[in-house]
């Protein structure tokens, strides 16, 4: 088996379904390509049906096989057009599916006859389908930890935690966000990620006005150093370095999937790792 199979075969791995269930699915990507530089005797169309039959198994006149595969396809091009556009689409199993796309994907976009054309992306199914599987993930994950937070603060703080918390500055913006004041109910929610993570994890001087001699400031001293609020109430469910990069860590792809915005594999993989985990902490 060449590299490139065994390349496939990870991916298929790595994207099958978690509880074995067999998932059908239609994924469609479709494709613009521009003309860059004018072959001498070849269209966009044609150098781009060359990459392809480079690439499957077998072309048909309106399927491609890739790994055993079906990938329903068209290709137009307009005489006299700069343009071409492609449309793929594949109804099997998620996994396989996407293994075959992505295959087909990688060749137009890494190929040495990118010199002749640009090409975009108008429609990545591939994309879609990881937002779609990472949605629930990231929904149950915010959902606990402000479950999490608020178990702790009413706990210490009881009906003034919002007050004992939250600055002036912060409670400004979430005001903001609200447009009009911010009830406990929601004031969780009127954060996002970000501002939670600012939250939990910036350093906060302690108040220590009330401290009236020398020997209760050297009794709590230490006491005295910044310490964020994840530090102070929150360490017994693992250090502030730990969840810090486990949060900052989902949070990178966490906007890619809010906003449909191109996802890799890789990142798909190793994110949705991370969210199980994560989740399973916060359970």
């Amino acid at each position: 088996m060449d590299s490139e199979c065994k390349i496939i075969e990870i991916i298929k791995i790595l994207l099958a379904d978690q509880k074995g269930i067999i998932k059908m699915a239609e994924i469609k990507m479709s494709y613009i390509f521009l003309e860059k530089e004018k072959h001498e005797s070849k269209t966009i169309q044609k150098i781009i049906i060359e990459i392809i039959d480079n690439t499957v198994d077998k072309r048909e006149e309106k399927n491609l096989i890739v790994d055993n595969t079906k990938i329903k396809y068209r290709i137009i091009q307009k005489e006299n057009s700069n343009r071409c556009f492609l449309e793929m689409v594949a109804k099997e199993r998620v996994n396989y599916s996407i293994a075959a796309l992505k295959k087909v994907d990688n060749a137009l976009f890494k190929s040495n006859q990118q010199r002749y054309y640009d090409g975009i992306r108008d429609y990545d199914g591939i994309s879609e389908n990881f937002c779609k599987r990472l949605y629930p993930k990231y929904a149950e994950f915010e959902r606990k930890l402000r479950s999490l937070v608020l178990f702790i603060l009413t706990k210490a703080y009881g009906n003034k935690w919002q007050k004992k918390t939250i600055s002036e500055e912060q409670l400004k913006d979430l005001k903001e966000k609200a447009h009009g004041n911010v009830s406990l109910n929601e004031t969780l929610e009127n954060m996002d990620l970000s501002m939670l993570e600012i939250y939990l994890f910036e350093k906060r001087h302690v108040d220590y006005s009330k401290v009236i001699n020398k020997n209760e400031i050297c009794s709590i001293i230490e006491g005295m150093r910044p310490t964020s609020l994840w530090e102070r109430h929150f360490e017994k469910f693992g250090s502030q370095e730990s969840w810090m990069k486990k949060i900052v860590d989902v949070h990178k792809v966490r906007n890619k999937v809010a906003h449909q915005k191109t996802i890799s594999i890789e990142e798909f993989t190793a994110t949705i790792k991370q969210l199980n985990l994560i989740n399973k902490d916060l359970t």
